[in-house]
């Protein structure tokens, strides 16, 4: 397997297990994990940083496979937008902002790789 692609899979991987964790551990405590909100820079959480951070490595990591990182956000930001229906799940989506904020850390990946 392409070592660019394997890695993307590993770095999928573990955000997919930390993101299912985190929506089990809202859904049990029928709460929402309320650091994670907590405002680092003006209009950027915790979440929105972890956004950044996953794309950042993606970008670094495996940026032969920039487009599949590109279309898994939208994807994902479309699926948040659906579950945030879903009040017991404690998710808000934040639409375009985190596609941007993806988008920003995946070319700066890139740049720096």
């Amino acid at each position: 397997m392409h070592t660019q692609l394997r890695r993307l899979l590993i770095i999928y991987t573990i955000a997919s297990i930390s993101m299912i964790g985190s929506i089990v551990i809202r859904n049990i405590k029928n709460d929402d994990i309320h650091f994670l909100r907590k405002e680092l820079i003006p209009n950027c959480n915790y979440w929105c940083v972890s956004h950044f951070i996953l794309y950042l490595l993606l970008g670094y990591f495996s940026p032969q496979f920039w487009y599949i990182s590109f279309i898994l956000s939208i994807i994902w930001e479309l699926t948040e937008y659906i579950l945030q229906h879903y009040p017991r799940l404690h998710i808000k989506c934040n639409g375009l902002v985190d596609i941007k904020t993806n988008t920003f850390g995946l070319v700066i990946g890139m740049i720096f790789k």
